[in-house]
């Protein structure tokens, strides 16, 4: 946790040392104060959670740059998702431009130039969520940033969670600080939805290739299912079902075939127990580990290491 304010420095220091600490809490941004003189009281507070960035700002009237010269200084690709809590914000993005009031949240993306207004003295919650977490979440691969997220219907949930993290203490082990973006991810993308529920390019659209990428990455995890897996993409488990139709493996095939691919891999490097390398794709219990193996190989683990063994490309068949 970092906090900085101004208010015990000189009043005639006091904006330049805010321009430097927003610019160290978030992304290259330019302030431009809208009164000059007698001060410019702020408080930024940032606490990480994982690959979440969570802010607390207070501030005078300003207005924020994130221009051209600004993204071309932003060395990761980023979004902003902004809960004002005091004050009123006016943002734009591209051609969208929306006046953000108390209780309401916007979208933000770091690797375009957005503009924000804030006409008083305001406060906010603002999120920093790295690319990956919702990029492929929408058809076209595109988020409607800089719109109004109203707290109702989804909205709501989208605000009640974001007031809920900012509350959680930074000791939370990495698993569950993970979970917990991915839960915030996905209630984010069910208030973008339902924020334009007419826009074609707001429709939640994951592809199998997506899905086949989240299981690459949690194998080790014993619990993957159809629910979880649904939960951590916003997902209908009937939707997820669906789109492995039409395609050589169910969900459940699909993932034993990850699975036991990887697990052939790791057998390969001697310095690796069995018992680790089942661990290491969901299987703790090294008898299950061995029944499916052996199921899927023709013999159990300990005789597959022993003999020279040509690997198919199965995950890319199941992508």
């Amino acid at each position: 946790m970092a906090r900085w304010e101004t208010s015990a420095l000189p009043e005639a220091e006091q904006f330049e040392f805010y321009e430097q600490v927003i610019c160290r809490a978030f992304v290259p941004l330019r302030p431009i104060a809208h009164v000059r003189g007698g001060g410019f009281a702020s408080t930024v507070e940032t606490r990480p959670l994982g690959a979440l960035n969570r802010a607390s700002v207070a501030s005078r009237r300003q207005a924020t740059h994130h221009g051209p010269g600004e993204v071309s200084d932003t060395d990761e690709a980023y979004y902003f998702v902004n809960l004002q809590l005091e004050g009123r914000c006016l943002a734009r993005q591209g051609n969208t431009e929306s006046l953000i009031a108390p209780g309401q949240l916007t979208v933000l993306d770091t690797t375009r130039p957005f503009y924000l207004d804030f006409d008083q003295d305001w406060r906010m919650l603002s999120f920093r969520v790295p690319h990956s977490f919702l990029d492929g979440r929408f058809a076209g691969g595109r988020l409607a940033t800089a719109q109004t997220i109203d707290d109702r219907g989804a909205g709501a949930a989208a605000v009640a969670f974001t007031r809920t993290l900012w509350s959680i203490g930074d000791d939370v082990p990495d698993y569950a600080a993970e979970d917990l973006t991915r839960a915030f991810a996905a209630v984010v993308t069910a208030a973008l939805s339902s924020a334009a529920p007419d826009d074609e390019l707001l429709r939640p659209s994951v592809s199998r290739a997506l899905v086949v990428q989240y299981l690459h990455e949690h194998l080790a995890d014993p619990a993957l299912s159809v629910g979880t897996v649904s939960r951590a993409l916003a997902l209908s488990p009937r939707r997820l079902h669906t789109l492995f139709e039409g395609s050589d493996e169910t969900f459940a095939a699909a993932l034993r075939t990850l699975r036991m691919r990887r697990a052939a891999e790791l057998l390969a490097d001697p310095a690796r127990t069995v018992t680790a390398v089942g661990a290491a794709v969901g299987y703790p219990d090294p008898a299950s580990f061995s029944r499916a193996f052996r199921r899927v190989h023709g013999e159990p683990p300990a005789a597959f290491r022993r003999g020279p063994h040509e690997l198919q490309a199965a995950s890319a068949r199941i992508a």
